[in-house]
């Protein structure tokens, strides 16, 4: 059995319909305050609003 230390970061946010360089920035931004070699997690449709 592997086991790992890796930290998952899962990520809620805000997020707007018809702003995806909005959206895209500002989860760019979630990601890179996260710890170095963590899993991050997030929402599969943020960055259109679950608008597809």
């Amino acid at each position: 059995m592997t086991t790992s230390s890796k930290e998952l970061i899962a990520l809620q946010f805000p997020f707007f319909e018809d702003r995806y360089t909005q959206n895209l920035e500002k989860l760019v931004s979630l990601v890179q305050k996260a710890p170095a070699d963590s899993v991050v997690l997030a929402p599969e449709l943020c960055l259109t609003n679950f608008s597809f």
